[in-house]
């Protein structure tokens, strides 16, 4: 299709990542992705029935594990017990399915079987709509400008996309991008730009977690919005820091740095050069 070049920077299947180098990749926010906002965060025996699973689920939906993993994670960060959107129709689960039947809202532990739902409901098993319905849609479109058109369909919905400009439309205006960057390793979402948009001529590199185009202020410019004001130790963030350093810097998980600092959101774009955060109290 004319409007369709690799050379705008849309990664070809050769450059995707494996599907358990990407599983290593996203594990630290598998471990912390569902604390404090949805309760606990996933256990072992979770992450196992995800990873289990979900070959199984991409196989039904015919599209290579590695897709529909970081799939998941731009729908869910991969929280078991993640909270149901509506926009219309429901959308549960780690997937936030099509009006799926699965759900783990409020339930430790959550089950194997229902993990497993979750993702087939996702998959589009026994659903009006998924990722198996998004794909045939483009049953004569070739890889893998197909698997990034479907992917915008699921989230958009079979009627909310623009086919010649995938950045426009309905829903999550850079979903195609993120699931592009994401299959190359990235682990966040992006904020304002779409880095492998069809409108861009330069293809920008996938954004650092947390990253800022700020310059880094000489003082600090204070405590960062929401953050609680009794710390015993605080971090001044500046060039370079993302949530995960912070992290393993001072011997944390992003959940609880979430819970000291409310004002961060689950993608760490709100992690703001100059700005204190709280790190214990």
């Amino acid at each position: 299709m004319d409007h369709w070049a690799k050379a705008q920077g849309w990664p070809d299947r050769s450059k995707w990542l494996s599907y358990e180098d990407l599983w290593a990749s996203n594990l630290y926010v598998l471990n912390s992705s569902c604390s404090p906002t949805y309760g606990v965060d996933n256990s072992p025996n979770e992450l196992q029935a995800i990873k289990e699973s979900l070959p199984e689920a991409a196989e039904y939906a015919g599209v290579p594990p590695s897709l529909f993993l970081v799939m998941m994670m731009q729908e869910s960060d991969g929280c078991v017990r993640v909270g149901t959107t509506t926009n219309g129709v429901s959308n549960p689960g780690i997937m936030q399915s099509n009006n799926g039947k699965g759900n783990c809202i409020q339930k430790t532990p959550c089950p194997a079987d229902q993990i497993q739902q979750m993702l087939m409901d996702g998959a589009g098993k026994d659903r009006e709509f998924g990722l198996r319905q998004a794909l045939d849609l483009y049953n004569n479109v070739p890889e893998p400008e197909k698997y990034y058109r479907a992917a915008r369909a699921y989230n958009a919905g079979p009627y909310g996309v623009i086919q010649t400009h995938l950045e426009q439309g309905g829903a999550t205006r850079c979903y195609a991008s993120d699931i592009a960057n994401r299959l190359l390793g990235w682990t966040r979402r992006a904020d304002k730009v779409c880095p492998f948009d069809l409108l861009s001529t330069t293809p920008q590199s996938p954004p650092t977690i947390g990253s800022s185009t700020m310059p880094c202020p000489a003082s600090s410019l204070g405590h960062a919005p929401n953050t609680l004001t009794n710390c015993t130790q605080s971090h001044l963030v500046t060039a370079g820091d993302t949530c995960n350093k912070l992290a393993e810097l001072y011997n944390t998980t992003f959940g609880g740095l979430r819970a000291l600092n409310p004002s961060l959101n689950s993608e760490c774009t709100k992690l703001w050069l100059g700005y204190r955060y709280c790190i214990s109290r």
